[in-house]
């Protein structure tokens, strides 16, 4: 049998306790173990702050990539629109090629822009989360001349 007394004053006698199988806990014994869960909560808030710092830190350093996202965006826009206009520019020697070969230096093409483009992303992703990191994606539009982003982009 398990009895809590809670109650001020008790509603048990403490004698309870020493019958076979009985337990008795009353407000006294609740506190002690309060205490030791709060002596424990407190060795450990040192570790929960380091966790904290890092978890914001990390969401920190993702919404600065949110931020390089369109940018980003328009300038994979422009690599690729560059890679078609000039696949259209030798369209009539290219149509002369028999399927396989077109989509052939298309894959080819295609490749070669997304290699291009893969490690200017990842930095201007790294970059974003330390100090200043926003100029970089400036300087990429500057460069690039990307403009402004599109409505709904």
């Amino acid at each position: 049998v398990f009895i809590v007394d809670i109650a001020v004053p008790r509603d048990f006698d403490p004698r309870c306790a020493s019958v076979n199988n009985c337990f008795l806990y009353d407000i006294d014994d609740l506190k002690q173990v309060v205490e030791n869960n709060v002596r424990k909560r407190r060795r450990e808030i040192g570790s929960v702050e380091r966790i904290v710092e890092e978890s914001v830190l990390r969401f920190q350093r993702w919404m600065s990539a949110l931020e390089v996202v369109p940018v980003l965006t328009r300038f994979r826009e422009l690599l690729h629109e560059i890679r078609e206009k000039e696949l259209e520019k030798y369209s009539s020697k290219l149509n002369s090629l028999p399927e396989e070969e077109r989509e052939l230096i298309e894959k080819i093409t295609h490749g070669i822009v997304n290699k291009i483009l893969h490690a200017p992303t990842t930095r201007l992703k790294q970059l974003t989360g330390e100090r200043n990191g926003a100029s970089h994606a400036e300087t990429l539009t500057a460069l690039f001349d990307l403009g402004e982003p599109e409505e709904g982009k």
